[in-house]
């Protein structure tokens, strides 16, 4: 087998993995899935397939300009793939995704012959890079500010949002429940950190909140299910003792509280306003 037929085949393949991914996204399964994501559940995941796909492409068009006459083992790019596969899997518990991802992008990348694999490492870790700044922002840039501005007399606060979904596992939905999670664990950490320069650190913990998002949830959930909407939607309500959803206004009426002189000896607490759908 010559290089360039390789070549086609390794791209095809991808190609044809990541359409049928994509085409899996479409599953109405997916269509009752809460995400806060407006456009749908499956719209970040698209993203990611989209650029796949294009990445895919472009390798069965370079694939065009291999040496024809060259040959070469093609299993041996297979042993290499899971090679790096399992590395991934070694380093990931130790380095971090940022850097194992890193690594693991550029190993396949030269594995199946693509002319620039710094595109395929920027597309990879550019969510996570951003996170990382975002939080980077907010403990080195953010919280110096604050603990120059407060002092004995006045007060810094600081309110996260989170979700009762930190605390109230949810089928399919492993990745939001522990991103969840993970605003209390730092609220409180940052709660331990700040008391010293006299800042509050708390935590609000939304139920379903009616408007647009919930409705799209709702919409979702009936397509899903073949059902009506208000059925959906009364069984939803039917999870709060007060059979309603959280208004918008509650949550900013806690936050205000929580940013006032009556909570001046509340810090490092996570606080349900769910409308009674979660009580711990």
């Amino acid at each position: 087998m010559t290089y360039r037929t390789q070549e086609y085949i390794f791209s095809a393949i991808i190609l044809l993995f990541g359409c049928g991914l994509m085409l899996h996204t479409f599953d109405e399964s997916y269509a009752g899935m809460a995400q806060d994501i407006s456009d749908g559940p499956m719209l970040f995941p698209r993203i990611l397939l989209t650029v796949w796909i294009l990445c895919a492409a472009g390798m069965l068009v370079q694939a065009r300009k291999s040496c024809a006459e060259k040959r070469i083992f093609m299993w041996g790019r297979v042993l290499a793939g899971l090679a790096a596969l399992c590395l991934f899997s070694l380093l990931l518990p130790s380095l971090g995704f940022i850097a194992t991802g890193t690594i693991f992008f550029i190993s396949l990348a030269c594995i199946l012959g693509f002319s620039r694999p710094l595109l395929l490492v920027i597309t990879s870790v550019v969510y996570a890079v951003f996170i990382d700044m975002t939080f980077e922002h907010v403990l080195m840039i953010v919280l110096p500010s604050f603990r120059r501005e407060s002092s004995s007399e006045r007060q810094g606060n600081i309110v996260n949002i989170s979700s009762v979904s930190a605390k109230r596992a949810l089928i399919e939905r492993a990745s939001y429940c522990s991103a969840k999670a993970a605003i209390i664990g730092l609220t409180r950490s940052l709660a331990l950190e700040c008391g010293q320069w006299n800042i509050r650190v708390n935590t609000v913990c939304p139920g379903a909140v009616d408007g647009p998002r919930q409705h799209m949830i709702i919409q979702h959930a009936a397509e899903a299910q073949h059902r009506n909407f208000e059925d959906v939607e009364r069984e939803k309500k039917r999870a709060s003792p007060l059979n309603t959803f959280v208004p918008p206004t509650s949550i900013a009426d806690v936050v205000a509280f929580l940013c006032s002189d009556a909570a001046s000896m509340m810090t490092g607490q996570d606080i349900n306003v769910s409308a009674g759908a979660w009580m711990c």
